[in-house]
């Protein structure tokens, strides 16, 4: 197609708006080598910021890892060193060791309104029922209408309605101290059970049958072991009812009564196995293992009434 040919296909439109940018002026765009420099400084520092930024984040997360690894033995070591039952509104408890004490005890199952601290192994027996070893144990228990704290010490019981106190335990000898509230020493071994009230803020020291020239619970509970073993078994029961009988707030009782009425039942003693059995529910309601004691109970069938171990 030649050029007077094209021009006959152009509109006059198309002509008119060629014409027009032609004559527009082309506006001169300079960059000198100095703007260049500058604005690829300006990108070298913004780039060099950012990785500053992400170099301090890093330096700082690593920090926070070690001083996390350098402060767990730490707050483990003093977790360790303090005993503290501390329980929530549903009675819950959370626990860790206790202080200074050669081993952890588990605390789990006491009542919400109970919270103590133990320098030794503390056995519990039921949500209102504690067993104390050798050492140093305070307690506090909040008011709770129809409760009260059992606590088994090696040479008695007390009962802790209200209040604080500090019991300490040594060579089988508790002194107790009650700092506030209503406290009771117990006897439970008779047909009506005793209680004698404690005078706040006075130092009560130990029954006086731990200072009796008889076997202790422990000589006799080691006594009835030794017969079991060497298979005198009626002896080991004679030594047991001893035990039960001269130590009846011995920490070695409850398990001497166990003893015998398991000794007696397999000795076709059924009636004395059943006054065993019945005795230990009576004492230690609301143990961990009350359901077991009354199905062997109820395995004995009938028999005669009990007045202690002996069936009347």
């Amino acid at each position: 197609m030649s050029g007077g040919e094209a021009d006959e296909l152009v509109t006059p439109g198309l002509r008119r708006f060629v014409e027009a940018a032609r004559e527009q002026p082309i506006t001169a765009t300079r960059v000198t080598a100095e703007a260049v420099l500058a604005g690829l400084e300006q990108e070298r520092r913004r780039t060099q910021g950012r990785r500053t930024l992400m170099l301090s984040a890093a330096l700082a997360l690593a920090a926070s890892i070690a001083a996390i690894a350098l402060l767990s033995p730490l707050l483990s070591d003093r977790k360790a060193g303090a005993q503290e039952l501390a329980l929530d509104p549903d009675g819950a408890a959370s626990k860790v060791d206790a202080e200074g004490g050669s081993g952890s005890a588990s605390l789990d199952g006491l009542a919400h309104a109970i919270r103590l601290r133990s320098s030794s192994t503390v056995e519990v027996r039921g949500p209102w029922s504690i067993a104390l070893g050798e050492g140093v144990h305070e307690l506090e228990v909040r008011a709770t209408p129809g409760h009260a704290l059992r606590v088994s010490l090696p040479d008695r019981e007390l009962e802790l309605v209200e209040g604080s106190a500090t019991i300490e335990i040594v060579e089988g000898s508790a002194a107790l101290r009650l700092h506030t509230g209503v406290a009771a020493w117990v006897d439970a071994g008779a047909a009506v059970t005793h209680r004698t009230a404690i005078s706040v803020e006075h130092i009560e020291e130990g029954a006086p049958e731990a200072n009796s020239p008889e076997p202790s619970a422990a000589v006799l509970a080691r006594e009835a072991d030794s017969l079991l073993v060497a298979g005198k078994r009626d002896e080991a029961i004679g030594v047991l009812r001893r035990l039960v009988l001269e130590h009846p707030h011995a920490s070695q009782t409850r398990a001497a009564v166990l003893d015998l009425g398991r000794l007696l039942r397999n000795a076709k003693r059924g009636d004395e196995a059943r006054c065993a059995y019945e005795l230990y529910l009576h004492r230690w309601p609301g143990s961990a293992v009350e359901g077991e004691v009354h199905s062997l109970l109820e395995g004995l069938g009938p028999g005669r009434d009990c007045r202690g171990l002996t069936p009347r």
